[in-house]
């Protein structure tokens, strides 16, 4: 399934690795000083600026009438991470900064959730049609959007 291997595939590569590889490991980094509140906030902004961009090329891509919903939830849940992203950068001038962090990690959570419901809506879809759940990457440069 080409959507699957396209859009979703660099939907996951480009959204899903600011969030794994790059937002949830600063959490700590901010409670435990590693890194200032101004910095924290400095990267902050380049995250929403990266998944803003994600979801803004996920949702040029027109998805197969099956797998209508579960573009609506990643879009949704990309949104969703720039709220956390939002208010973890707000966390970031309180006072207490790891309870403030905890106050807006149900907005993460919450993201999450919603990843999950799109990604259970595709597989689905990957199993009706008896294909495997992660299909293999095409190999070379991939057009923007498949169809």
């Amino acid at each position: 399934m080409a959507y699957r291997t396209g859009p979703i595939q660099r939907l996951i590569d480009e959204g899903g690795t600011i969030v794994e590889r790059e937002i949830k490991p600063s959490l700590p980094d901010l409670v435990y000083a590693k890194v200032t509140p101004e910095e924290f906030r400095n990267y902050a902004s380049g995250w929403h600026a990266g998944l803003d961009r994600a979801r803004v090329r996920f949702d040029a891509c027109a998805a197969p009438a099956r797998l209508g919903r579960a573009k609506t939830l990643y879009d949704e849940a990309m949104r969703q991470y720039v709220q956390a992203v939002d208010a973890f950068s707000a966390a970031s001038r309180a006072p207490d900064v790891k309870g403030a962090l905890s106050a807006a990690t149900p907005v993460a959570d919450h993201a999450d959730a919603t990843w999950d419901r799109a990604d259970k809506l595709v597989v689905s879809e990957l199993k009706r049609l008896g294909l495997p759940e992660r299909p293999p990457r095409p190999a070379g440069v991939q057009p923007p959007c498949q169809g």
